[in-house]
């Protein structure tokens, strides 16, 4: 969803994007000892602490991901140091919840309501939570260009890009913006970004220095 989608700011505002994550044996560490049951865990004598030491020594992650085949939430249930309060904030920390338009101003709402009509450009979003997700394992990453008119100009096109690791809510700006010429008589282009990318996500916008000339952007690899 883009906050151009929404009826309302507060609709907008109010909106939420359930996120995934699992619990690495670290985090998993962690969470006991701020709890204050660490100790007790490694001294209790059930099969869930059996199992949950088990899975520390040997480095597995916790899958408390909410109506997940796999959750070990049973397993948790099972320990007798294990207070609601912990299940709870592990529950929490699994599956985040984050308000991506929570801090949007009318100013902002408005403005998202001339994208495509009074704005420099316009950029389609596609993939997950309006990001461009690619996986890093690419050499290269590849971006289609379709305008939708033929260009009446030569142009420029800026992609800004930002990346996040696996586990994490948002992204994070990269200092690099790619810049490519565009020739007038264009319809279609393919620009391939030369840099090979370290983030697990990445997220890519679009940007035109000629007003009015609209087009929307498609990822691949190579």
């Amino acid at each position: 969803m883009m906050l151009q989608d929404f009826n309302s700011l507060i609709v907008a505002q109010a909106y939420e994007v359930k996120g995934q994550r699992m619990i690495s044996p670290d985090m998993m560490t962690a969470f006991l000892a701020r709890a204050g049951i660490f100790r007790a865990i490694q001294s209790e004598d059930s099969e869930a602490a059996a199992a949950l030491r088990a899975a520390l020594q040997f480095g597995s992650e916790f899958n408390l991901i909410e109506d997940h085949p796999l959750s070990v939430e049973s397993l948790l249930g099972g320990l007798a140091a294990a207070t609601p309060e912990f299940v709870k904030s592990l529950k929490d920390y699994a599956n985040p919840i984050s308000r991506p338009f929570k801090d949007s101003t009318p100013e902002d709402f408005e403005a998202s309501k001339l994208i495509g009509l009074s704005s420099s450009s316009r950029t389609k979003y596609t993939g997950i939570e309006a990001d461009f997700i690619v996986n890093v394992g690419l050499e290269a990453i590849e971006v289609k260009v379709d305008f939708e008119t033929t260009t009446i100009k030569d142009l420029t096109l800026k992609l800004s890009l930002a990346e996040k690791e696996q586990g994490e809510l948002d992204f994070y700006p990269l200092d690099y913006s790619p810049e490519f010429k565009i020739p007038k008589g264009t319809l279609k282009r393919k620009v391939t970004i030369p840099r090979k990318l370290k983030g697990r996500h990445i997220q890519i916008t679009g940007e035109v220095d000629i007003k009015g000339a609209s087009f929307s952007l498609d990822v691949g690899g190579r």
